[in-house]
């Protein structure tokens, strides 16, 4: 008899408080019962369990979040490496002042790509990325590497090593663009959303 009393008093005790948070007693959470709760918390929990069944437990949409980032890594290059044309252009026509400004864009470019390299082995890998990224990081450093023989050819003065440096970098970022344009095949952007 005391014990049903007790319950009684909790039950209301729990209802003013429920009141007091502004759910009265039309709210759903006002006539949430315990196996009501356990339902719902075993539904939310199947569905969770579907979605990491149904994406590889790789993330909802499985490879977009690492494409991303090697299309805003990409784009970021290309964006630096149009700044060094002007001064590799002149310097290949034989402008001496133009060489010395592009060994050192040339130095600061490759420490660049070095840095992006590193944040390509940070980036969360979905498994059916793993050759592209092994390819792309390899692309990747071909490019550091031309960028460096550009600038340790000026360094030196051999206007010849120069422009095989020059003629190295060409082909590298060609090999990059064409491991963008897998990636973009193989985890296409989401399309814009049309304007209302």
């Amino acid at each position: 008899m005391l014990r049903h009393h007790r319950d009684r008093f909790e039950a209301e005790r729990l209802r003013h408080e429920l009141m007091g948070m502004g759910i009265g007693r039309e709210s759903p959470l006002a006539r949430l019962t315990p196996t009501r709760a356990v339902v719902i918390m075993a539904a939310i929990v199947a569905v969770l369990a579907l979605i990491t069944v149904v994406t590889g437990g790789s993330g909802l949409f499985s490879g977009d979040a690492y494409a991303d980032n090697v299309r805003a890594l990409s784009a970021e290059l290309r964006a630096n490496e149009l700044g060094l044309q002007p001064t590799r252009t002149a310097c290949l026509a034989g402008t001496a002042g133009s060489c010395a400004d592009h060994q050192l864009n040339a130095n600061g470019q490759a420490k660049r790509v070095e840095n992006q390299i590193a944040v390509v082995f940070g980036f969360d890998l979905p498994k059916e990325a793993a050759n592209l990224n092994a390819d792309y990081i390899l692309a990747l450093q071909a490019l550091e590497a031309s960028y460096r023989a550009e600038a340790q050819a000026l360094e030196n003065g051999d206007r010849e090593a120069f422009a095989a440096a020059a003629a190295e970098t060409a082909a590298a970022l060609e090999r990059e663009a064409a491991l963008i344009e897998q990636l973009n095949r193989d985890f296409p952007a989401p399309a814009p959303i049309p304007e209302p």
